[in-house]
């Protein structure tokens, strides 16, 4: 799941928006998924994930709209409220 994500970052580096919805993606246990810096749209709806603590985010980076709606998610790490061009939580 997400060797296969990580696997393709060398191919992202220009990649503006993501969305990988609907794809039963759920985050591992000491896997990181690593946000690509300039990336700005990134939708992970409609996925079984249930925690973000395995998301490498930097909080300088482009990220401005996160959908991570219809999840199972109960919270969020604290460090995503402070993503410094963040404009929608969804």
């Amino acid at each position: 799941n997400l060797d296969y994500l990580n696997s393709l970052k060398k191919y992202l580096l220009n990649l503006k928006s993501l969305k990988i919805s609907r794809c039963d993606l759920f985050f591992e246990k000491e896997k990181w998924f690593k946000v690509p810096p300039q990336l700005k749209e990134l939708d992970l709806s409609f996925n079984q994930i249930s925690s973000l603590g395995f998301i490498d985010v930097n909080l300088e980076m482009k990220l401005e709209v996160l959908d991570l709606s219809s999840n199972l998610l109960k919270e969020l790490p604290y460090y995503f409220y402070k993503l410094k061009n963040l404009k929608k939580l969804i």
